[in-house]
């Protein structure tokens, strides 16, 4: 899963336009063809790795959705948006995944979220500026404290949503600010 993760963001890097983009990640994932939008829905409805490889937005739809979204066009600034695009479809998709398991609320996201170590944060804040991996080793042991005050079991299936939308939200949250 780590490799899927980091192939659908090398991806949308790929197919971005030398632009960027001054606003959120929902704003450019908002600005972006409904109808492409509901493919990506599909991908993930057949399973988080299908979900992550997803890739069906075009180089001319990204550039639109940047400039709709009143993003600066400069390389790094793009790059960063894209990055941020992958994280919130993941974050979102995830979250969606997680809402549907019995107990779990958006509050209990948000307030197992908020727990996370502040070590964790600084680590995967630290992989993202390098380039790097953003799912750390730190992550993934923080996942299992996430998945618990979400009152799942350590299952395979709620560990890689929980690690997938951990990931995704730090790196959304860290890489907006960008552009």
């Amino acid at each position: 899963m780590t490799r899927a993760f980091a192939a659908a963001i090398a991806g949308l890097v790929l197919l971005a336009p030398a632009q960027a983009l001054a606003g959120s990640a929902s704003c450019i994932l908002q600005a972006l063809p409904a109808e492409k939008r509901a493919l990506v829905d599909q991908d993930y409805a057949g399973g988080l790795d299908k979900g992550m490889q997803s890739q069906h937005y075009t180089a001319d739809e990204l550039a639109v959705a940047l400039k709709a979204c009143s993003v600066e066009l400069t390389e790094a600034k793009v790059r960063s948006a894209t990055m941020a695009l992958a994280a919130v479809e993941f974050e979102s998709q995830t979250r969606r995944w997680l809402l549907s398991r019995p107990g779990v609320t958006a509050a209990r996201i948000d307030a197992g979220f908020r727990g996370l170590p502040a070590r964790v944060v600084a680590d995967v804040h630290a992989a993202i500026d390098a380039d790097g991996e953003p799912i750390t080793e730190s992550l993934r042991q923080a996942t299992n404290a996430f998945v618990a005050a979400l009152g799942l079991d350590a299952t395979t299936d709620n560990l890689d949503y929980a690690v997938v939308y951990l990931a995704g939200r730090l790196v959304r949250e860290r890489l907006e600010p960008q552009f």
